[in-house]
């Protein structure tokens, strides 16, 4: 009873011959074998004893994986028979490939589809006549090994890429034919084409069929409801962290309404917004960690203000696709952690705009000092600024009691840039106390220790547009971890009279023993000065540690479009690694 398969493996190879080396089990007289091995694991050989036969139920993907020019290598199944008389198998495949090209840009999957019988999942073959031609007689398989499939789908980890071919393999159809042959295409957004056989299509095992170009589709894009995907129990990615009905609980569906007070809180763990413009009338007061995202992430909703606050009670906030338009902000900062009583463990900004950002977009309350931000994340996110007022992204007081609390800052892929036509020198991340001022004459010893804190500042990828500093865009007291690269510096207007700079910190580099520095490439253009002008960190934290801190100087504009209306920026092909990234 041979329901465990043997692994054999290939010690030579031969042009089309190959030497199979494996372990058999004992007085067997009639040897069958299957490829892959993960073909025939979940599915054994059977034994009809009517007709004295054995079968080989064995698996093709009904998902296989696309490979640009080539098929998934799990998905060839061959099968082959000898016995001791005669030890060579000869091979046969089971099927055969499909291939085919797309038009479309954005096309995750191919699915193709018969009506009357399987295209993939368990078939059956029967081994009677296996020694001298190999075997013969497809069967549908025994569902009890497996499932019977009437689709294969061909996936791709991103997208497919035009005009190459793919191949995907079926199952054949011996004297019958696939009826109602269609093939369905998917992209990211849910949205679906279809091509159809006009005729039935016969398959041949071994066969390569050119299904053509598939041009010219008509695409039905439903639109993307993430609530209705979350409460159906889908899981849902949301700035890199998974969140599923049956962990985070139930969320909530709002339309355009206030959302200050508790209107927002209120609502849940994890909130969407439907299309359309929001105010916040009222200080909102976050209590409990939050989850605020577009339903529709193609259909950002509009947040406006009337100068008020929402207020990080110490609890973590995620926003993603949504649109922020503080253009009636006259308070200092729109985020605070007002009333806090703990550290707030995350603050993340993903695939955000923000329009009109006031001085700060963060800003540490009076009353709540002693309580920080664990980690900073924005990323493919647009920010704007008209403020020339010594605006800050995020805005440290110096009186902070607990600067430790701050452990990682990352912006990532985003655009940051001042619509004013000036030169601003906004910074992103501001902490940067005097050691010998009033601030600190309260501090213990073990306290001033603790400011050498492993802060990790990650900056990468972003395209800071009229934005430059001779007192740096970033700054600290100290780091542990600092990595500034791929980022363009652009400022078509401005001619610098002083060493601009990306970072700086007040200690010194000697005290920071496990400092790890990672910068260099990056670029800057600017009507006129010399790199001399640009350099990535202060001469306190760049000293000995063996990278250039010069930011090379281009001779020609990066961006081919700069739009400061809307907020829109394209890279020249020739920078197309520089500044934001899918």
């Amino acid at each position: 009873a041979p329901t465990t398969p043997h692994l054999f493996n290939v010690t030579n190879i031969n042009g089309v011959k190959a030497s199979l080396e494996g372990e058999v089990t004992e007085g067997a007289e009639h040897f069958l074998a299957v490829y892959p091995y993960s073909a025939a694991v979940a599915a054994p050989t059977t034994y009809t004893e009517s007709s004295n036969t054995w079968y080989s139920n064995l698996i093709i993907p009904a998902e296989q994986t696309a490979v640009a020019g080539s098929v998934d290598p799990k998905a060839i199944t061959a099968v082959g028979g000898c016995n001791p008389d005669n030890l060579k198998f000869k091979f046969r495949n089971t099927g055969a490939l499909l291939k085919f090209q797309v038009s479309d840009d954005d096309v995750t999957s191919v699915t193709f589809s018969a009506t009357n019988t399987n295209i993939a999942g368990i078939i059956q073959y029967n081994q009677i006549s296996a020694q001298g031609n190999g075997p013969s007689g497809v069967g549908n398989g025994q569902e009890a090994y497996g499932e019977r499939s009437k689709t294969v789908t061909l996936k791709a980890e991103d997208t497919f890429t035009k005009g190459v071919d793919y191949y995907v393999y079926v199952r054949y159809t011996g004297s019958n034919s696939y009826q109602g042959f269609t093939a369905s295409l998917v992209n990211s957004k849910g949205g679906t084409a279809e091509k159809a056989s006009s005729s039935n299509f016969s398959v041949a095992r071994k066969a390569i069929y050119n299904l053509g170009d598939f041009s010219g589709l008509t695409w039905d894009t439903p639109s993307v409801s993430l609530y209705q995907k979350y409460m159906a129990g889908e899981d849902l990615v949301i700035a890199g962290t998974t969140y599923n009905k049956s962990t985070h609980g139930d969320a909530k569906l709002l339309t355009p309404r206030n959302l200050g007070g508790d209107q927002l809180n209120g609502a849940g763990n994890i909130v969407f917004l439907a299309p359309g413009t929001y105010t916040t009338d009222g200080e909102a007061k976050f209590t409990h960690d939050i989850v605020v995202s577009a339903d529709d992430p193609d259909d950002k909703p509009v947040i406006t203000t009337a100068a008020k606050t929402w207020n990080l009670s110490g609890a973590g906030f995620t926003g993603s696709h949504l649109k922020f338009d503080l253009v009636g902000m006259t308070s200092n900062q729109f985020f605070t952690n007002k009333t806090a009583t703990k550290d707030i463990p995350h603050f993340i900004l993903e695939d955000c705009i923000i329009r009109n950002c006031p001085r700060y977009l963060y800003a540490t309350n009076s009353g709540a000092y002693a309580y920080a931000i664990n980690e900073i994340l924005v990323n493919r996110c647009v920010i704007e600024t008209s403020n020339t007022n010594s605006p800050a992204l995020f805005n440290v007081n110096n009186g902070m009691t607990n600067p430790t609390g701050f452990k990682k800052f990352t912006v990532t892929n985003s655009a940051l840039y001042h619509s004013s036509g000036n030169v601003v020198g906004w910074l992103l991340f501001n902490y940067l106390p005097n050691p010998e001022s009033a601030d600190f004459t309260t501090f213990t010893q073990e306290q001033l220790d603790a400011m050498t804190w492993p802060m990790e500042i990650t900056l990468n990828n972003n395209i800071l547009y009229n934005i430059a500093s001779n007192s740096s865009n970033a700054r600290n007291y100290a780091a542990a971890k600092l990595t500034v690269n791929v980022n363009l510096i652009v400022c078509p207007d401005y001619t610098p009279a002083n060493a601009m700079k990306i970072y700086t910190q007040r200690i010194k580099t000697a005290d920071l023993i496990t400092l790890v520095p990672d910068y260099g490439d990056n670029y800057v253009y600017a009507a006129a000065g010399s790199e001399n002008n640009w350099i990535t960190a202060d001469d306190a934290f760049s000293t000995n540690l063996g990278q250039t801190k010069k930011i090379p100087l281009l001779s020609e504009n990066p961006l081919s479009k700069a739009d400061l209306t809307n907020g829109e920026f394209e890279v020249k092909a020739a920078y197309s690694a520089y500044g934001p990234q899918k």
